[in-house]
């Protein structure tokens, strides 16, 4: 499909997002609960999600490009039906889950610069990527994980000549069009599903890549990437996990169940897709909330990544739900 095509079914996140919500038969948003939250939280403290400084990439802005798109299109799944989750050693730390993956490709390219070229993904092995995520047990989708970056490498080449920042300039380094860009352009990261008729566009990990691509270029002295205000929250598991807690998204009693006992959610199920959904709705809400009633201005992808983060805090005791896919 091109670009036109796809904006015609992918490009209104938000409209379908309420439209599933107004529909919803497992869950239902609290508004009252939002604007609890908005009355009591103080809004200095909605700021993006902090990276460890080991983490961080510094270099020239094409390749800071380069590393966004390598973190992103191996961002998903983090989480082991059992046992401890995959352990990676960097600069003197063991990193665990999202911060195990960045560790192990700072690591990767530490040792070999080559891990930054996009003719390095579209070759590289499984055997080459076990040495990448060697580490204490075994990154989750191992082999989903290798075909995604070959996918990457294949498609950076033969549609944007290997130059991720020139598949920025194709939509004037717009966040939202270079989602939707990445989204027609890579079939992982094509994260629409069907609910009840309605084609539902979440596009989490082509999202999350503009507003990374958007910190890349400007710690490292890139173009400025514009327009970040137009993304969503970046639907996964921990975000409908810790607007559970706050009890803003409110369960029906059966599903409730089903996640505290780790049942599985199928990918792509009316349950699934009405968590993600749903939780797109809740965060503009929220991001209502606090206009209305706070005066704050803070986008969806800012509120997303503090409820993202503090959804590991230990007051954060209920389960997220557990779904096997590469979208999330």
């Amino acid at each position: 499909m091109d670009i036109t095509q796809t904006a015609a079914s992918v490009s209104n996140v938000r409209d379908v997002a309420r439209q599933v919500s107004e529909r919803a038969s497992w869950m239902r948003i609290d508004t009252a609960a939002i604007d609890r939250w908005a009355d009591g939280i103080d809004p200095a403290e909605i700021i993006p999600a902090p990276m460890p400084a080991e983490l961080i990439f510094k270099g020239k802005p094409a390749a800071a490009a380069r590393w966004a798109l390598l973190v992103d299109c191996l961002n998903f799944f983090f989480w082991t039906p059992e046992g401890e989750p995959w352990t990676v050693e960097y600069r003197g730390r063991s990193w665990r889950r999202y911060p195990a993956l960045v560790a192990a490709l700072r690591r990767a390219i530490d040792r070999d610069a080559g891990w930054l070229s996009p003719q390095r993904w579209a070759g590289a092995s499984a055997d080459e990527l076990e040495e990448v995520f060697a580490g204490r047990g075994r990154i989750p989708m191992f082999e989903d994980r290798v075909r995604i970056l070959n996918e990457t490498g294949r498609v950076l080449l033969s549609r944007f000549s290997g130059d991720v920042q020139n598949m920025a300039a194709q939509v004037d380094f717009a966040a939202d069009r270079i989602a939707l860009l990445v989204c027609d352009a890579f079939d992982s990261f094509r994260d629409i599903h069907s609910y009840r008729g309605l084609a539902v566009p979440i596009l989490k990990r082509a999202q999350i890549f503009a507003s990374d691509l958007a910190d890349a270029m400007a710690r490292n002295g890139g173009p400025a990437v514009t327009n970040r205000e137009a993304l969503t929250a970046f639907a996964d598991y921990r975000v409908p996990q810790i607007l559970r807690h706050l009890e803003i998204l409110v369960l029906d009693s059966r599903l409730e169940q089903r996640i505290e006992t780790g049942d599985p959610i199928a990918a792509s199920s009316e349950e699934e897709v009405e968590l993600r959904a749903c939780t797109i709705r809740a965060v503009e809400l929220m991001v209502q909330a606090l206009s209305d009633r706070r005066g704050a201005d803070k986008p969806a992808w800012m509120v997303d990544e503090y409820l993202w983060y503090h959804s590991h805090d230990a007051g954060v005791t209920n389960q997220h739900h557990k779904t096997v896919t590469w979208y999330y």
